[in-house]
């Protein structure tokens, strides 16, 4: 598990900017803006508080392995209070949206019930996505979206990570985002 390095590029930092807002939106939070800012500490999100400093940690961790869970303890530990378990996609499904590539969520919701009893609250976000990964598929509204990541996970995980910002290489695969893409990222 690795501690997100926060110095990005202007890209990087709109595509974090969209990433909060599309969460925040799906998992129904609701904010005052004073200015440009929005202040996101002590709020509620599926009776858990908002950290007022956070610390993210992405994990690769399926929750198969004993040893792969041992290094989110570990970050936990060292003080990590937002862990996002990375990544899952949203596919099409013969013409149902579906999840692939996610954590054993037996095993995991056993473990963040151990993890909270340890070191209380930490929250745990599911990450859609990734660097170089795949951009959403715009098959389905975005209310679709939700409800198939709700029945998938919504009792195991606390929200949403949206990481929507394909690849920095101008001819990558992933680079181009069509106008559907956006129309779904920022609603």
């Amino acid at each position: 598990m690795s501690i997100y390095d926060f110095s990005f590029s202007r890209r990087r930092f709109i595509s974090y900017l969209v990433v909060v807002v599309v969460a925040l939106v799906l998992t129904g939070f609701t904010t005052a803006v004073n200015g440009a800012m929005a202040s996101c500490s002590n709020v509620n999100i599926s009776n858990k508080i908002i950290p007022e400093r956070v610390v993210k940690g992405y994990t690769t961790s399926r929750a198969d392995s004993e040893e792969s869970l041992q290094k989110v303890t570990r970050a936990v530990r060292n003080g990590v209070n937002v862990v996002v378990w990375a990544f899952i996609r949203l596919v099409n499904d013969k013409g149902r949206p579906a999840i692939e590539h996610g954590p054993n969520l037996e095993r995991l919701s056993q473990y963040i019930n151990e993890l909270s009893l340890e070191f209380g609250d930490t929250l745990h976000l599911v990450s859609f996505g990734g660097w170089n990964g795949p951009h959403l598929n715009t098959d389905f509204s975005p209310r679709e979206m939700y409800d198939t990541w709700k029945e998938y996970g919504g009792d195991v995980f606390d929200g949403i990570d949206w990481d929507l910002e394909g690849e920095d290489t101008v001819d990558g695969l992933v680079s181009d985002a069509s106008k559907s893409y956006i129309r779904l990222a920022v609603g």
